[in-house]
């Protein structure tokens, strides 16, 4: 299902996501990220941002280990 270059970025909130995700796809192709928001659902199909607290950090658990994986946190 990932293309042959493509990058996994979890933006799962929880402990062991890119962790898991890192085992699965290995550590080169994958991405985390940090969302602090929150939201509530006002009717079907409609959400409304609640709070913002920071942008969404982008990166790796372990920076500067994959040049091409580093590019592609800077470039989101």
């Amino acid at each position: 299902l990932l293309h042959g270059d493509g990058v996994l970025l979890s933006l799962q909130n929880g402990l062991g996501n890119v962790e898991t995700l890192e085992r699965l796809a290995g550590a080169q192709r994958t991405l985390g990220a940090r969302v602090i928001f929150g939201a509530a659902v006002t009717a079907p199909g409609h959400v409304v941002v609640t709070v913002f607290a920071d942008p969404t950090a982008i990166g790796a658990l372990t920076p500067g280990a994959h040049p091409e994986r580093d590019a592609a946190a800077r470039a989101w």
